[in-house]
C-alpha cells in the first residue's frame, strides 16, 4: 500500500513519525522560531529579481516516533509542555487538513496553457459540486482547510458570482512568493453502495500553467503532483487548434497566445514516464476542451456537444462514450489527430470532454448573462468513478 501523499508538496509520507506545530498562545514560554522548510516551499522557484520578505518566526515544531501498528497520534506534546493537535508536513511543514487520516485520498491536477480558461473552470466547478452535484449524489462538498476556504472566495468567487467577471489568468508559480497551493475538499456522500454508513473521499485540486512543467527553474511540487497525481486533466482550447482557428468566424476572439495543444499533453508525458518507463501509463486522463460554446457552429445539430448530461448519483458512461467518439471524429476534421494518436499511445485509460464553464462566450470579459455551465463535472466525475468512488451507470440503466 502506498504511503499517504501530502496534499501540498505531493511528498510521500513516511511512516514511523508525525510532526506537529506547537499552538501554545505564550509567546514566552514557547518562543516562534524561523521554519526554513515552511519558507522553503513558499518560495520555492522564485527568481531572484523577485525576492520574498524574511520569513516570519512560526510556532515550534516537532517529531514523535509512531509504531508501525499504528496510525499517527491525534495531538502530541510539545517540549515546552502543551498539547497541540495541528500536525503538519515533515517534508514541507503545512499544516495537513484534520480529517487526513481518515478519508481516501483522491489528487487531481489540472494542466493547461495560458488563456485556457482553467481557473474560471475551476471556479466553476467548484460551484456545482457544492450545489446541483451534491444533490444529485446525495452528498457535500466541504473545505478540508481555512486556506481553502479564503482562496476559492477571494481568487473565484468574487470574480465570477460577485463582480461577474472572468477571472485573470493565472501567473506562473515563478513570479509568486507562495508555491500554488491546491484546493482541498471532502466529497461527502451519505451512503456506499456497499454499506449503511456514510462514504467520504479528500480532494486536492491543484492548477499550474502548462509552461510550468518544461522550465527547470520552477518548483518541483509541479512535477511532483504530476507523476503522483490519481487522475489528470489536460485542459485543451479548440480554439488553438489550425483547423478551428481557420473554421470559425472573425466575429470569435481568437486567444492571444497560439500555444499548440500538443505540447501540453507531451510536456506530462515526459514527466510520466519518469515514473512509468514502459508500456501505457495507466493515470486516466481526461482531455478536456473548454469553451466549447464557440465552436459550437461547427458541430452538428445531434451531436452530444449540443445536450446536457445528466449524472443522476452515478456517472453516466454510455454519455461519456458517445460524448468521447463524438470529438474523436471532430479532432480528425479539425487537425487534430496527432493528439488522438499520442493519447492512443501512451495512456491506457483516457476520455474526451466538452465543457462550457458559462455557457457562452464572454464579451469584454464580462458575465453579463451570469453564469450557465455546462458539462462541466463531466471529466471530474468520470475520474472519481475510474478511481472507483463513485458508480458508473452502464447502458439499460444498470450500474
Amino acid at each position: 500500500m502506498k504511503s499517504a501523499l501530502c496534499p501540498y508538496c505531493f511528498n510521500r509520507l513516511k511512516g514511523g513519525v508525525a510532526s506537529f506545530r506547537c499552538i501554545n498562545p505564550n509567546g514566552a514560554a514557547c518562543k516562534p522560531e524561523v521554519d526554513a522548510k515552511l519558507h522553503a516551499y513558499e518560495t520555492e522557484g522564485v527568481k531572484q529579481s523577485n525576492a520574498p520578505a524574511p520569513p516570519v518566526p512560526q510556532k515550534r515544531t516537532f517529531t514523535v516516533e509512531v509504531s508501525m501498528f499504528r496510525s499517527a497520534p491525534r495531538a502530541a506534546a510539545c517540549s515546552c509542555g502543551f498539547a497541540t493537535w495541528k500536525r503538519i508536513c515533515p517534508e514541507c511543514h503545512n499544516t495537513l487538513p484534520s480529517e487526513f487520516d481518515n478519508l481516501k485520498k483522491v489528487t487531481l491536477g489540472l494542466i493547461g496553457a495560458k488563456e485556457t480558461g482553467k481557473s474560471n473552470y475551476i471556479g466553476v466547478l467548484i460551484e456545482r459540486l457544492s450545489n446541483e452535484v451534491s444533490t444529485r449524489f446525495g452528498g457535500s462538498l466541504n473545505a478540508l482547510d481555512d486556506q481553502t476556504s479564503t482562496r476559492y472566495r477571494d481568487d473565484f468567487q468574487k470574480y465570477i458570482f460577485k463582480d461577474r467577471v472572468c477571472i485573470p489568468g493565472t501567473v506562473s508559480s515563478r513570479a509568486l512568493f507562495k508555491g500554488r497551493y491546491p484546493l482541498n475538499y471532502s466529497f461527502n456522500l451519505r451512503r456506499g453502495r456497499f454499506s449503511l454508513g456514510p462514504k467520504a473521499v479528500s480532494l486536492s485540486l491543484f492548477d499550474t500553467a502548462g509552461e510550468d512543467l518544461d522550465d527547470e527553474e520552477t518548483i518541483s511540487t509541479h512535477v511532483r503532483y504530476v507523476t503522483n497525481a490519481d487522475g489528470l486533466i489536460f485542459f485543451l482550447d479548440p480554439l488553438q487548434l489550425k483547423g478551428v482557428r481557420g473554421l470559425v468566424p472573425a466575429s470569435v476572439p481568437l486567444p492571444k497566445t497560439a500555444t499548440n495543444p500538443k505540447e501540453i499533453i507531451d510536456r506530462s508525458i515526459r514527466r510520466l514516464r519518469n515514473i512509468y518507463s514502459q508500456g501505457k501509463i495507466p493515470v486516466p486522463v481526461a482531455v478536456v476542451f473548454s469553451k466549447i460554446d464557440a465552436v459550437r457552429m461547427l458541430v452538428e445539430p445531434d451531436s452530444p456537444l449540443h445536450r446536457a448530461s445528466d449524472h443522476d448519483g452515478q456517472y453516466d458512461e454510455p454519455d461519456g462514450e458517445v460524448l468521447h467518439e463524438s470529438i474523436r471524429s471532430y479532432l480528425a476534421r479539425w487537425g487534430g489527430v496527432e493528439i488522438d494518436n499520442t493519447m492512443a499511445t501512451h495512456f491506457a485509460r483516457f476520455r474526451y470532454f466538452g465543457v462550457s464553464s458559462f455557457g457562452y462566450p464572454p464579451a469584454n470579459l464580462q458575465l453579463t448573462k451570469g453564469v450557465s455551465p455546462f458539462r462541466v463535472e463531466d471529466p471530474f466525475l468520470w475520474l472519481l468513478a475510474e478511481t472507483g468512488f463513485i458508480d458508473k451507470k452502464k447502458a439499460g440503466g444498470m450500474r
